[in-house]
């Protein structure tokens, strides 16, 4: 893997209290403010899909370089084909003109939306703009947005990663061979190992994992760029940590570590 195909942002500007979140429209019982709630479940309903945008003020320019929407996997999709997207950057929250406009796509299978950026942009407005003339439901939910930058390791991980895809569904069998199952979401798993690392890296972890723990969650994405042959796409994670950090001497002051994430629901 070169260095450039994994992206780890575990500090989510959007889950920040002091950012204000100035949506267009809101329904009241689900308001803008649930995006920065960690479950996916909590979701901003807008009033209309029709030009309906979410600004964030980070209250100072900050680089960003990480755009990522992900959607509730328990409700259907409220998005379609024809729904455009529009990222924005702006030094004031004004958009007759942003330095910043970037159209990121829509990902039905994956369930995300994404714009990973190969140079970082430092900004204190951010917004993102939905519309959608031909709608039928005449609203749009949306559930997670991560706004972020990617930390800087110095080397990728092991070539070779693995992914799992579980199903969380209850079955339970009789005597008679019958099974009967309670139907429950897929949850996906991902593992990285990281070998010979620096002190300087190791200390990125260590310290990644201090802040968030197992109980606040970050986004990994393998691949961002293409540069390789994986559609980016296709292996975003938002989750928790699973694993508690562990840095395994390998030799001198290098060290092992293994970093494995679980789907956030």
């Amino acid at each position: 893997m070169s260095q450039t195909c994994v992206r780890i942002v575990d500090y989510n500007y959007v889950f920040d209290s002091s950012v204000d979140l100035l949506p267009t429209t809101e329904n009241s019982e689900f308001p803008a403010s649930n995006v920065s709630k960690f479950h996916r479940a909590k979701v901003w309903r807008t009033t209309s899909a029709t030009s309906q945008a979410l600004v964030f003020d980070l209250k100072t320019a900050e680089s960003i370089d990480t755009f990522v929407m992900v959607f509730d996997p328990l409700s259907s999709p409220t998005f379609s084909s024809g729904t455009t997207f529009t990222l924005q950057a702006s030094a004031t929250n004004v958009w007759t003109a942003p330095p910043v406009s970037e159209t990121p796509v829509l990902d039905e299978d994956a369930g995300v939306i994404v714009k990973f950026m190969t140079t970082a942009q430092e900004y204190r407005y951010w917004r993102i703009l939905i519309n959608d003339a031909s709608s039928t439901l005449g609203y749009f939910e949306v559930s997670k947005i991560i706004l972020g930058l990617g930390n800087s390791i110095s080397q990728p991980p092991s070539i070779g990663f693995t992914v799992e895809e579980r199903d969380q569904s209850s079955i339970i069998d009789n005597e008679y061979g019958h099974e009967y199952a309670d139907s429950y979401p897929g949850r996906r798993r991902l593992e990285l190992e990281y070998k010979a690392l620096t002190d300087a890296d190791r200390d990125i972890f260590r310290e990644l994992y201090q802040r968030n723990g197992r109980t606040k969650p970050i986004l990994i994405a393998v691949d961002p760029l293409q540069a390789t042959f994986l559609d980016k796409d296709d292996y975003v994670f938002y989750g928790f940590l699973s694993n508690d950090y562990e840095a395994s001497q390998s030799f001198y002051t290098f060290f092992d570590i293994d970093l494995e994430l679980r789907e956030a629901m």
